[in-house]
């Protein structure tokens, strides 16, 4: 049951469940409507909405409270742009009271390659979290062509998540648990042209930081199973969630033969941080009778895969107050230190120190003085493999995203890290992967930016290309942009731009450090006297206004002596020499 059918071949998947920069788990599971499971979990109440926990209805016109499961679904519109709201056909419409009406309408992607759900819990970076991914195409586009794509959480290809075989009724989740160094967490949903991807669901939860230790390991769930009363063939694709499940965990149900409680547990001087609902510890598997022994075999579908089990065990028989239950765990040929219960106090182990291989073979045993025989409330099966892909340097995205806020930009596929994967980088972008990918080009040619060129371009410190030509940009250019410690290339031309050209710019343009282009700025100052600009230009017309004057009044004062003269020399017609005044007076 929990394999993962969805995921690509068996040699990719040790590359594929990669989480970004942390660890995590997760199961895929397969389901057909029906109403076998909402019979069995009629009674038990479901697990319902906790601080810290993003429940999201893909598809859903609006928020609402669902009744049957006591969950809080939001739409989706606050946690994405992109997408468009479809109803699954009515015929294919599930009806389960675990998961309230997200089964009923979904969200599909026609447009981009990469469409990016955005989580941004109220715990922040470091701290574990447990997510769910489901879906179901439903035919909801009368089309029968279910799609096939790729999930990515964070910048690191989760599986692949493939519709086709399925009937159009079947659905499924996916489930991980990670701790994140991160504050926003990453969904994606990558087209691969094999149809248009879509998605019914998406949960997460806040896990304690104490339990599921993965160092710097990815943990993908094999199986989380729940015993309870039955055969051990029994019907294995039942599961559960419980109210009282701080942590919202789903549950598959391993029948197998048990006592049975209805006792409450006690929980006082218990450390036992993993919390599992009391509905699950309040049954225990054991052996049949005749048999001292209880055996589990799962063999892996490849064989390098490294594996943890983890046990739950609880004691719920009154009759072990007195002879307590000592039993021993064999996993693998290797037998561990007998366990001992204290009545109702749950306890969590996980023997091995280092992982197993190949396949999983447990037997529980009880210990020579037991007259009890061994239990198991539940186990866990996780499957390890290393995430060795980091994200884009976080000052990067953040002064990339301040980038896109302040300007509006609204590209279809600026989602998600701006430069993982390689092949999904956002448009206009170029990246170096040295280590940690950083931003080196930007360009935002003919983006209508408006506004002035804003001081969160001063924080791409990588950057080495930028190009801002042909847009609304207005105000000085900034000297900031001389600061930028590797930039080769600053394209500002044709823009609204105005006042002087910063002296440092101009300095390593004509070194030859930076090629700077400031063409088709009209208002822009393109001298080295633009300081002096205003200045320069009235003195002159005040000079001449002046000189106009002075030569009006000079002129008029000659003229006034030229005609007094004239008059004392009447009649005199021989003139020997002549001054510039009697020029003047004679003209």
């Amino acid at each position: 049951m929990f394999s993962f059918r969805n995921a690509r071949n068996s040699s990719e998947q040790k590359k594929g469940f990669f989480f970004t920069a942390c660890a995590m788990g997760f199961h895929s599971v397969s389901h057909r409507n029906s109403t076998s499971d909402a019979e069995h979990t009629e009674g038990r109440k479901l697990a319902t909405d906790r601080p810290g926990f993003i429940s999201i209805d893909c598809g859903a016109a609006e928020d609402y409270l669902d009744e049957e499961s006591g969950i809080y679904y939001k739409s989706d519109s606050g946690f994405i742009t992109t997408g468009e709201n479809k109803e699954v056909q009515p015929e294919y419409a599930a009806s389960h009271p675990q998961f309230g009406r997200m089964l009923k309408n979904l969200r599909s992607f026609p447009q981009g390659r990469k469409n990016c759900y955005n989580l941004k819990p109220e715990q922040g970076k470091d701290n574990h979290y447990l997510i769910r991914i489901y879906n179901q195409y439903g035919n909801y586009d009368a089309r029968n062509q279910a799609p096939k794509y790729d999930l990515y959480i964070g910048v690191n290809y989760l599986l692949t998540i493939d519709l086709r075989d399925a009937v159009a009724s079947t659905w499924y989740f996916t489930e991980g648990m990670f701790f994140s160094t991160v504050d926003t967490i990453h969904v994606c949903l990558v087209n691969t042209g094999s149809g248009v991807p879509v998605i019914s669901g998406l949960e997460l939860r806040v896990i304690d930081n104490a339990i599921y230790q993965t160092d710097s390991n990815v943990y993908a769930s094999l199986g989380r199973f729940d015993a309870i009363n039955g055969s051990f063939l029994g019907d294995r694709s039942k599961t559960v969630r419980y109210k009282d499940d701080v942590y919202d965990r789903i549950w598959s149900i391993k029948e197998f033969p048990n006592p049975g409680s209805t006792s409450e547990l006690d929980w006082s001087g218990s450390n036992d941080t993993y919390r599992l609902p009391d509905e699950v510890l309040r049954t225990a598997a054991q052996p049949l009778l005749g048999s001292g022994s209880l055996k589990y075999t799962l063999n892996l579908a490849n064989d390098g895969t490294d594996t943890y089990v983890y046990f739950h065990f609880a004691e719920i028989e009154k009759t072990a107050k007195s002879k307590p239950r000592a039993f021993s765990i064999t996993l693998n040929g290797v037998k561990y230190e007998p366990i001992t219960l204290e009545y109702l106090k749950p306890v969590t182990i996980r023997p091995q120190t280092s992982p197993i291989r190949g396949y999983i073979n447990f037997s529980i045993d009880a210990t020579p003085e037991s007259e009890l025989p061994p239990i198991l409330n539940a186990f866990e099966i996780y499957m390890v493999v290393t995430a060795p892909v980091s994200p884009t340097d976080p000052a990067d995205i953040d002064a990339i995203m301040e980038i896109k806020e302040k300007y509006k930009i609204s590209r279809d596929d600026w989602q998600g890290d701006p430069c993982l994967p390689r092949d999904y980088t956002w448009n206009g972008l170029n990246c170096s992967y040295d280590s940690s990918p950083r931003i080196i080009a930007l360009n935002l040619r003919s983006s209508n930016l408006e506004g002035e060129i804003d001081s969160s371009l001063f924080n791409l410190k990588a950057i080495e290309s930028m190009d801002l030509s042909y847009n609304l940009l207005t105000g000085p250019v900034p000297e900031f942009l001389a600061q930028l410690p590797k930039l080769k290339i600053l394209n500002l031309s044709a823009n609204k731009l105005t006042g002087p050209i910063p002296q440092v710019l101009k300095e390593k343009s004509e070194n030859g450090t930076l090629w700077l282009s400031l063409a088709e700025n009209p208002n822009l100052c393109l001298t080295d006297t633009c300081e002096n600009k205003s200045k320069t230009t009235v003195l002159p017309i005040v000079a001449s206004a002046v000189s106009v004057v002075a030569l009006l009044i000079f002129l008029s004062v000659l003229l006034i002596i030229c005609r007094i003269k004239r008059r004392r020399q009447k009649g005199n017609l021989i003139i020997k020499s002549k001054s510039i005044f009697q020029c003047l007076c004679l003209s």
